[in-house]
């Protein structure tokens, strides 16, 4: 939650969009001028917590090894839609936003962590530059941006913390 005087803002999501533009002066722009640009940005960062966020959490949640390895069949699915998007959104640019990073970017690179994770977890690489080149690109990119470096936790530390919830409800 964000309090920006006394007023809340609630959900990441919303506050990077609330701080886009109630402080526009502040920095790069997270959505762009554009109307239908900025309708685009949040419908893939809206996909990314509704529809990739839901499938991935089996590959963390699942009951067996091949359960969890279904799960991350499913992610790629939902990847491939991902690397037709990048194509559209990005504009021949390095990021979703084009030249800079934009609200897909930050949305979806805030995940990129467990998308890494997800192999050790299971044994499928989902983020494969094989399958997604363009994906696995921006991926690299995004991930060696300072400021992003610096806060994404490593594949070894989530994958601890997965194991310690997964012994806490019980699961092998």
């Amino acid at each position: 939650m964000l309090l920006h005087g006394s007023r809340p803002v609630c959900e990441s999501r919303l506050i990077l969009e609330y701080l886009d533009e109630a402080f526009p002066a502040c920095g790069p722009r997270l959505l762009a001028g554009d109307p239908y640009d900025r309708a685009t940005a949040r419908f893939w960062a809206s996909y990314v917590d509704d529809k990739l966020f839901s499938t991935w959490i089996p590959v963390y949640n699942g009951r067996t090894r091949d359960d969890r390895a279904e799960a991350a069949r499913r992610v790629v699915g939902v990847l491939e839609e991902f690397e037709t998007a990048f194509q559209e959104c990005s504009g021949g640019g390095a990021f979703f936003g084009g030249d800079g990073v934009g609200l897909v970017d930050v949305v979806l690179g805030g995940f990129l962590g467990w998308l890494r994770a997800s192999e050790a977890m299971c044994g499928v690489r989902v983020v494969d530059p094989a399958t997604t080149p363009l994906l696995a690109a921006w991926a690299g990119r995004f991930g060696a941006l300072d400021g992003v470096r610096e806060v994404t936790p490593g594949v070894e530390r989530l994958l601890e913390y997965n194991r310690m919830r997964r012994a806490l409800r019980g699961l092998p």
